[in-house]
């Protein structure tokens, strides 16, 4: 299990330095991507070897194919644990729900790569994932880092029927389950921001089938990953596709926003839209996805 050992020491030190240098976000991130580094070092490792060759751990004896996914299995549970610990209230308002899609997509691939190396991880892969969606359906604020709104922001959501969080930085203005999060920054310097609010307040929530439709999309990695089976044409192949799934569901998830949304407020939402592109570095509009 050395390249467990090596993928772990090296990408949660990585991860731990730049949580220091640039923030939580920066570290989260990072720490997300160990399965994927120690994926590709236990490949290093144990691509190479054929025959019948089987390597001893502390937790039996593996093939070099068994011993890749176990391995990248392993880190995935690591990186969840270190997330879980160092997530707790870490990330804005505006960084929140891009991390939530940047995460499950990296999760998807980690158990692509895994039961691709090694069939029978499909199994405990699913069930790992069941079990975070579950647990993100139960409390998706658990990462974000706000506080109970005063004023007047206080005054808008309680009339829209909603409780409202908000903090200094942010620029973003959306809905999450019986919440409406309002961005510091928004209520600071987009002066229409009460009509953004109410609008996006009354945008209908997205159908359980819609919303088990995108879990299932991040998935798409998993059979995928079993074709290929283990090396590093998987990688070549899975880490682009978990790009196209997370940027695929962040479309699909505003396209729902947009059309939901009445006659009325899309003028202020595109303006809200223009105002949020000009002083958002990224430039992403998800800051009214729900």
């Amino acid at each position: 299990m050395i390249a467990l050992a090596l993928g772990a020491i090296v990408g949660f030190a990585m991860a731990a330095a730049a949580g220091r240098l640039k923030g939580r976000l920066n570290e989260l991130t990072i720490a997300i991507l160990v399965p994927l580094l120690t994926y590709m070092v236990a490949d290093g490792f144990h691509g190479g070897w054929t025959g019948n060759v089987l390597i001893s751990t502390p937790l039996g004896d593996f093939t070099p194919d068994e011993m890749i996914g176990l391995d990248t299995f392993l880190a995935l549970l690591l990186s969840l644990l270190y997330v879980h610990i160092r997530g707790k209230r870490a990330l804005s308002i505006d960084e929140f729900p891009s991390f939530a899609s940047f995460a499950t997509a990296m999760i998807g691939l980690a158990i692509g790569l895994s039961a691709g190396s090694w069939h029978v991880l499909l199994v405990p892969g699913l069930a790992l994932y069941a079990l975070l969606v579950w647990l993100s359906l139960r409390n998706p604020l658990t990462f974000l880092n706000a506080v109970p709104c005063g004023g007047e922001a206080a005054g808008v959501a309680r009339e829209l029927g909603f409780e409202c969080l908000t903090d200094r930085e942010s620029l973003g203005i959306l809905k999450v389950e019986k919440h409406i999060l309002i961005g510091g920054k928004a209520i600071e310097m987009f002066p229409r921001w009460k009509e953004v609010a109410g609008c996006i307040a009354r945008v209908s929530t997205s159908g359980r089938g819609f919303r088990v439709g995108v879990y299932l999309l991040y998935l798409l990695q998993v059979p995928v990953g079993l074709v290929l089976g283990k090396g590093l044409l998987a990688v070549a192949v899975l880490v682009p596709l978990a790009v196209v799934i997370q940027v695929l569901s962040t479309v699909l998830t505003v396209s729902f926003t947009k059309k939901r949304l009445s006659e009325g407020c899309r003028e202020v939402t595109e303006e809200y839209r223009q105002f949020f592109r000009k002083n958002k570095k990224r430039g992403r509009f998800d800051a009214v996805v729900d």
